[in-house]
Formats: C-alpha cells, structure tokens, sequence
C-alpha cells in the first residue's frame, strides 16, 4: 500500500499542478472570455467526477452491501461516464455562443430564420450566428453566405428587418454590418483569445523597444562602414522610438476597449448589439489614436527602414546580440503592415468592400425577384 502510494502520490501531486495551471484565472480583462470559460468547465468537471461516484458509492454500499463491490465500482464508472457526456452535451448546447445564438433567432425572430433559409443559393454556406443589430431602435439583421469552395468569401449578402423582408439600404447595412463585427469579436472564443495574444505581444515589444534602440546606437559604426544607406536606416529608426511606443500604446488601448466592452457584455451569451454602442466604442478608440496620426508617415518609413536594415545585421552585430537585433527589427517590419490607409480616416469597427458591396447588390436583387414572382403568383387566378 505505502509503495503504491509514493508511485501515484507524484503522478496525482502533478496532474494538481497541471490542473491549476490551466485553469487558475489569468489577470487582465483581455482573458476575461478565457475565465469564464474555464470556471465553467472546471465547475462540470468537478460535479461530473464527485457527484455521481459519491451517489452512486452511497447507494451500493447502503442498500447492496459490501459484496458487490465489483458491482458498485462498475456503477459509479459508468455513472461518471454518462455524466460527463451531460458535461459534453452541456457546454455545447448551453455554453456555446453560436448554437445558443440559432435558437435565440428561431425564437424571437422566426420569420428571419425562415428568410435565411428562402433566399440560399446553390454551393452558399450559410452563416452561422445571426445577432440582431438595433438601428433607431429596431432589429436589423446582416445574413452572410459565403462561397462553400472559398469560405473566405462572401458569395451573397442580405439586410433584413425583423419580419424577414429584405432591406436594399447600403447606408444602414453599413451600421448593421459594424454592430455585426462588435458581436463576433465578443462572442468568438478564438478571436478573444487571439486578441489577448497580440495584446501580450504588444506589451513585450514596447519592454523591448528602449533595449533594441539601445543596441542599435551601440552598432551604429559598424552599420556605417557597410554603406551610407544603412547610417540613415538606423538614424530614422532611433528617430522613431518615441513614436513606436506611442504607436504600441494606442494599439494595446484599442484592443482593451474592445476587451472591455464585450466582458461587460455578456461574452458568449450576446444576441444582440445597439448602433449607439457601436459608435460610442468607436468614438472612444478614435480619442486614443489621435495623437499618433501625426505620426503615421514616419512609422511606415521606419517599417521599410528596418526590414531593409535586416539584412545587414549578420555583416554588423555579433553573437546573442545579432538574435535580439534580429527579432526588434522584425517587429518593426510587422508593425508597418498596421499602418495602412485605413489608419488615417476615422476609426470604424469594419467597413464593407466594393466586393462585399457586389456580394448584397446582386444577392438582394436575387431576393427580391424571388419575392416579386410570389407576390405575383399569390396574385394571379
């Protein structure tokens, strides 16, 4: 017995350790959608392994006696089996934004989901989660199909109202679809969570950046003698130093609004999304990147100064020093494909490309033909 403990004892004092790590909540509001996740299914977890052994445990021993206990160790095993497929069941059916989101719209708004299904074409994959969008205080509803042999494209696109009708309103498609955008980046597991990610990454390169200038000016010689070209790259890049923090700064700013707005929200369990909100967030990033504007031509310069930069640094710096340079002037290269002409106009949540506006035109032109055809075939004798 005292050796059979000292070989679990480890494994079990491990499988504890592994489980805290994982599920032990994480500071920031940025993993607020990763906690809420997680203290869920810890709390299934927890009633899916106690619960049904100490019932079932209870129930042989008291009423079966103590020579059955193959038998009782056989119920209490298939018991934790069956709850834990409940736990399964469970947290997709309750817990999972986008079915709750299909039966939140077969419920409050059946003649949408009825429309949706009327005007799908042939190789359309529908979309898949459907919030109402409140536009002067009505529900609006963005329908997305896209392209089942190129996921990533819209193949159709519709505006509806609330019975269903079929709304041709590039205008107000253009709210509907930024209060579309708020609702998935709030009930979306994987974009709150790759949000959190590039927030980190975010953070570690404004650490980063006095100690990349820092050896960029220690080097600043050896880069010389390979060429007067390479001088000015490193001038305009410790030129910039300053205004890559700030440019860092607003960026983390902007995904923690966002952060923010959808752990007050509901997380997973957002239907529905008002205009008012949509431009009250909007207003609130715009505020925190207006003191980079100013800065945004000399950023995009640094970008190319540092991707060309990189390669000289093999001929210029030695040993360790070579890696980190190497990895500071490659997150200045990425940077740069941030700063895009989208950056200079004010911020909006999406916007809708001509492609996009190609994809509603020619599908709402298709529905309401089909509903002509009704309307008339209604009406003839």
């Amino acid at each position: 017995m005292d050796q059979d403990l000292l070989i679990v004892s480890p494994i079990l004092a491990f499988l504890a350790y592994m489980g805290i790590r994982l599920f032990w909540p994480k500071r920031g509001v940025e993993h607020a959608y990763r906690n809420w996740m997680h203290l869920q299914v810890l709390i299934l977890i927890i009633g899916g392994l106690t619960i049904p052994a100490l019932t079932m445990f209870i129930i042989v021993t008291w009423f079966l006696g103590e020579e059955y206990d193959n038998l009782s160790s056989f119920l209490i095993a298939a018991s934790i089996v069956g709850f834990l497929a409940f736990v399964v069941v469970f947290l997709r059916e309750r817990v999972n934004p986008i079915v709750q989101g299909l039966r939140w719209l077969r419920k409050h708004y059946p003649a949408v989901a009825q429309a949706i299904e009327r005007y799908e074409q042939e190789g359309d994959e529908r979309d898949i989660y459907f919030p109402a969008c409140i536009v002067d205080g009505k529900p609006y509803f963005m329908i997305g199909y896209y392209d089942a042999d190129n996921p990533g494209r819209f193949s159709g696109i519709l505006l509806m109202d609330q019975e269903g009708t079929v709304l041709a309103n590039e205008a107000l498609l253009d709210k509907v679809s930024r209060c579309r955008t708020l609702a998935m980046d709030t009930v979306d597991y994987r974009r709150r969570e790759e949000a959190a990610k590039n927030i980190a990454d975010y953070r570690r390169a404004l650490r980063a950046l006095p100690h990349g200038s820092r050896l960029l000016r220690k080097y600043t010689s050896r880069f010389q003698s390979l060429g007067p070209r390479y001088g000015k790259y490193v001038q305009q890049l410790i030129e910039v130093e300053q205004s890559v923090a700030l440019f860092l700064q607003a960026v983390i700013e902007q995904n923690l609004a966002i952060a923010r707005w959808a752990a007050s929200h509901g997380l997973g369990r957002l239907f529905q999304v008002s205009f008012d909100d949509v431009l009250a967030l909007e207003k609130e990033i715009s505020t925190t990147r207006q003191p980079v504007m100013a800065h945004l031509a000399r950023l995009e310069a640094a970008a190319g100064a540092a991707r060309r930069l990189l390669k000289a640094v093999p001929k210029a710096v030695p040993g360790r020093e070579r890696r980190l340079l190497r990895a500071y002037l490659e997150s200045l290269s990425i940077l740069g494909k941030g700063i895009t002409e989208e950056t200079r106009k004010d911020y909006t949540l999406s916007y809708l490309t001509e492609d996009d506006l190609r994809a509603f035109r020619e599908r709402t032109q298709y529905a309401l033909e089909l509903e002509r055809q009704a309307r008339a075939a209604e009406a003839s004798p």
